[in-house]
């Protein structure tokens, strides 16, 4: 496939379709490569990242909400972010706590809760160290 670039390249995707719906696309056709992926394409790994780690939060309640507490303790300004999540992960309120993921605000908090995270395997820290890093991108 040829790297080469034109208007199909920079919005069309070979997974989502031409932009324009025109038949002979450049990139649905095979003929050149789109430049990055389409925001459909994000979108779509977007929500696979945040379902892994919704699933690890399910999975790891228990530490994770410890983590929060602990974050809540040495908060300047986030104390009522980390105690909105102690309430949603106890109450297992899943929507919410998926709403709090996405939610702008609470990103560079949940950054900090999952750096503290302090599992007897290190293993899962991992876990959640590489499924956030894949959400926040």
């Amino acid at each position: 496939m040829t790297k080469l670039k034109d208007v199909h390249t920079e919005h069309c995707c070979i997974d989502h379709g031409c932009k324009y719906g025109n038949e002979n696309c450049t990139v649905t056709t095979g003929k050149i490569q789109q430049s990055y992926s389409c925001m459909d394409c994000e979108e779509e790994l977007k929500l696979e990242s945040n379902n892994e780690l919704l699933k690890l939060i399910q999975q790891h309640t228990e530490l994770l909400a410890d983590s929060v507490a602990r974050r809540r303790e040495t908060s300047a300004g986030n104390k009522a972010l980390h105690t909105k999540m102690l309430e949603l992960l106890s109450d297992e309120d899943w929507e919410g706590v998926e709403g709090m993921l996405r939610d702008s605000w609470y990103q560079k908090p949940l950054d900090g809760v999952i750096c503290c995270l302090n599992p007897s395997d290190m293993d899962v820290k991992v876990k959640f160290y590489n499924t956030w890093s894949g959400y926040e991108n």
